[in-house]
């Protein structure tokens, strides 16, 4: 299938998730990860929610905390976020996003196109409760419900595996658009110190005869110049790379 460019939906969520209207100002959604595994809880607070709910949520705690919104910056605001633990992981944040595309193309949502390890009759059922909660990086970019793509096949809505600088994690980002060799990506990433967080970036294609990403110019550094993702494709090559959802590989 071949994609040329998001759709108005789509880039609507992603635009809500990097402009969250929170106090009358533009905020950039931070990271947040559930490391403790609750699946269960208010998927605000283990790092699942869209756009909506996660305002939601902040203005909940913030009333509740009697933080003022309106009288605090952008910086202020992502620090509450944080500290109550409200933001948004890799994986639930390019979950919505393609849930979105899919939706838009009158097509199942991912929990019922994807295939899961666990296929137990609670997890199937737990499943069926939860649209984004029980998918992973991993999950998304497997064997199992992905394809490998070469660097001149990538279009929107591919995804970049990455094994995570943390042993045993996955990181994950989605292919926005590809133009004048230059491939835009958009991810949710917990490094970047306080840039942490939605951000866009790119990988400009300076050699055209290489496979290997890291022959290409990554540009998404810190503030101290460190490039994070870059580092994760490097930390396992052969397990990184651009990969395609299968049904979106027909």
């Amino acid at each position: 299938m071949k994609i040329s460019s998001l759709s108005k939906n789509t880039e609507k969520v992603i635009d809500g998730y990097i402009n969250l209207n929170l106090g009358n100002k533009k905020v950039r959604c931070p990271y947040y990860i559930n490391s403790k595994h609750t699946k269960m809880d208010l998927r605000t607070l283990v790092g699942k929610g869209n756009p909506n709910e996660i305002e939601d949520e902040v203005k909940i705690w913030a009333q509740i905390m009697k933080f003022d919104l309106n009288n605090s910056s952008e910086s202020q605001i992502r620090e509450f976020m944080q500290k109550f633990g409200i933001g948004v992981d890799c994986s639930g944040f390019v979950a919505h996003i393609l849930n979105t595309e899919l939706k838009s193309r009158g097509m199942k949502s991912l929990k019922h196109i994807l295939k899961f390890q666990n296929n137990d009759v609670r997890a199937k059922f737990s499943r069926l409760l939860k649209e984004v909660e029980f998918i992973s990086a991993n999950t998304l970019t497997n064997e199992s419900n992905s394809v490998k793509i070469r660097l001149d096949e990538v279009q929107p809505l591919d995804m970049i595996r990455l094994h995570s600088i943390i042993p045993g994690g996955f990181h994950i980002a989605l292919v926005t658009k590809v133009e004048n060799n230059e491939i835009t990506y958009i991810h949710s990433s917990k490094f970047y110190l306080d840039e942490n967080g939605v951000r866009y970036s790119k990988i400009r294609i300076t050699n055209l005869g290489s496979e290997d990403l890291s022959d290409q110019e990554w540009v998404d550094v810190d503030k101290n110049g460190k490039n994070w993702i870059k580092e994760e494709y490097e930390t396992n090559k052969e397990d990184s790379g651009f990969r395609r959802l299968k049904i979106f590989s027909n």
